[in-house]
């Protein structure tokens, strides 16, 4: 934190983006050392809020923003600027709106989107959204997807949960398969269970992603021995 906030005195910095763990970390040390930024960008995974509430007491004067988006839609897809006052019941943060040229659909099983309120799996459109991936046709048809009632429209099928709130805002509320993200890195839960599986010993196995004390996840595995 101290290196942090010598950098943004020296060279005069007045925006930032960290990962949500790097930023829980930086909270538990010291978040004064991130006064000076006049903007603070977020994001990787889901945030904690109370991290959030203590960074916003601490940086009166800085807008914090919550960032999402996947690498597939250049990094940023939709973000949220978190308001000073915001609720001591809250326990999530959203996602928030749009950026500009991005659109975000919340789709059913069926492709048809779904009514506000309702939990659907997020698709992202318009120019920011990726060509697709080099030499993995299966998995470009697989995540890149059309829809006849939208010609022309590619969108990229996130595997994320959401709901749109009366508001319009996006929240985010889980995964619709096993990935999860820990320290902003993409993790197959089911890929880490077939490895634990394999070995001598093992009948059964799962594994899950739980934050620790500081707010950042970690994986569990539990094992059942033969």
């Amino acid at each position: 934190a101290a290196s942090i906030a010598k950098m943004i005195t020296e060279h005069g910095v007045n925006g930032a983006w960290l990962t949500a763990a790097l930023f829980n970390a930086i909270v538990d040390d010291a978040p004064s050392s991130l006064r000076g930024l006049r903007q603070l960008l977020i994001g990787g995974e889901a945030l904690s809020p109370s991290h959030v509430r203590r960074a916003l007491q601490a940086l009166p004067d800085t807008e914090i923003i919550n960032g999402y988006g996947p690498t597939e839609c250049t990094t940023f897809a939709t973000t949220y600027s978190i308001p000073k006052s915001l609720s001591p019941d809250a326990t999530s943060i959203p996602i928030g709106r749009p950026i500009a040229d991005t659109q975000a659909h919340v789709l059913g099983p069926d492709l048809a989107p779904v009514p506000v309120g309702h939990e659907g799996e997020l698709y992202v459109a318009g120019r920011g959204v990726a060509r697709g991936y080099l030499g993995r046709p299966e998995l470009d048809a697989e995540r890149f997807v059309t829809l006849p009632e939208l010609p022309g429209v590619r969108m990229y099928r996130t595997g994320d949960l959401v709901r749109r709130r009366p508001d319009g805002l996006l929240e985010y509320v889980g995964r619709a398969d096993q990935q999860v993200k820990v320290r902003g890195y993409r993790i197959e839960l089911g890929e880490i269970e077939a490895r634990l599986s394999a070995l001598p010993g093992v009948s059964s196995c799962a594994v899950i992603a739980r934050p620790d004390a500081s707010g950042s996840k970690r994986l569990i595995a539990y094992v059942v021995p033969t």
